[in-house]
């Protein structure tokens, strides 16, 4: 995992085989964060809580379909 340092403004580039995806830290305000990105349509970026939601969904929908069953 690459932790790095920014201050507001500053961005970072990750070079992938779809393409260059930039996040940047576009504000800080007390504890909140604004981060803006830049990807190819095809590189999808979630944000964890998205990721962890869409897992338990997938969960529930398989218990559901095997009581079906």
């Amino acid at each position: 995992m690459l932790v790095a340092g920014r201050r507001e403004g500053e961005s970072i580039f990750i070079e992938t085989t779809d393409g260059e995806i930039v996040v940047s830290l576009e504000r800080l305000h007390g504890t909140q964060t604004r981060i803006g990105k830049q990807a190819p349509e095809q590189v999808k970026v979630l944000r964890e809580e998205v990721v962890g939601r869409s897992v338990a969904e997938l969960r529930l929908s398989k218990i559901a379909t095997a009581k079906m069953l």
